[in-house]
């Protein structure tokens, strides 16, 4: 890889491997879309599915370490045999080397929670893991796809195969969300006018569309934000955009109460933790 790519992945914590794998790192910190990146003369009938894993199927994972798997969890396949655990980590059957010449690039979306279960009961941390486990959107990945391979032309000398393989069932369309300028000055105790409010969001990609009122307006997130889905999350980058100065601080009239929590509270929290400490 090319200096400034090892430099920019050091500078987020991420070891540089080879060019492949960092291209799709790069990719992954620029789109927030992991991928993963197979030797193509190692997949077995030239293609791969996504399945359940048979209980007990066994995974050799690319820090070398096999892992043993539950019917419960998603694995990449190919006509053979599992080459990855979906979502999780690759597997080393299907490692690019340095002796490959050919790649099949995969970019996937899956669900959170079933890759949160997977990734704690193996007990296999990975940056893959910790993006889909809190939700990505499913639209980023051709996106993610596409600049990838712009750098693997680029970085690598490759030459892509035309066309891209794509299964969307069940799609979505983002729902708009209603917002007036009441609702904002309810939160943030500030008016705005409904035109500084849809050029604000406006400047962040965001669709919107004239309400049944003057004052109300159908607001539709881009694809590339998950986080967004209330009224107040709308609220929030209307203050971050227009700015956080133009909200008046106001001083509370009296101080607060004293808190008294009751024991059974911390015996709660205390439980909590040692309850998630274990996985639960």
């Amino acid at each position: 890889s090319p200096g400034w790519l090892q430099q920019r992945l050091l500078a987020c914590g991420l070891r540089p491997i080879s060019n492949i794998v960092d291209i799709s790192n790069y990719v992954m910190l620029e789109y927030g879309q992991p991928l993963h990146a197979f030797d193509y003369e190692k997949i077995r009938g030239k293609g791969i599915i996504v399945r359940r894993a048979a209980e007990g199927e066994a995974v050799v994972t690319l820090d070398g370490v096999e892992r043993v798997l539950s019917e419960d969890m998603l694995v990449i396949a190919d006509t053979a045999g599992s080459v990855a655990i979906a979502g999780v980590m690759g597997g080393a059957d299907s490692e690019v080397t340095q002796g490959t010449t050919s790649i099949l690039l995969e970019a996937a979306n899956f669900n959170p929670a079933s890759i949160h279960y997977t990734g704690r009961r193996l007990q296999l941390p990975s940056e893959a893991c910790m993006r889909f486990e809190r939700g990505i959107r499913p639209e980023l990945t051709l996106p993610a796809l596409k600049r990838a391979t712009q750098l693997i032309v680029q970085l690598a000398g490759g030459e892509a195969a035309k066309g891209v393989i794509d299964v969307y069932p069940g799609k979505r369309d983002q729902e708009p969300i209603s917002l007036s300028t009441g609702k904002i000055k309810t939160v943030l105790g500030v008016e705005f006018s409904l035109g500084q409010v849809v050029d604000a969001l406006t400047s962040l990609g965001f669709d919107c569309k004239r309400g049944d009122s003057a004052s109300q307006v159908w607001v539709t997130a881009p694809y590339w934000r998950s986080d967004i889905h209330l009224a107040v999350d709308l609220v929030e980058e209307v203050a971050r955009v227009i700015g956080y100065d133009k909200i008046p601080a106001t001083m509370l009239s009296q101080p607060l109460p004293r808190q008294n929590p009751e024991p059974i509270f911390g015996l709660k929290q205390r439980a909590g933790r040692i309850l998630t400490d274990y996985s639960f």
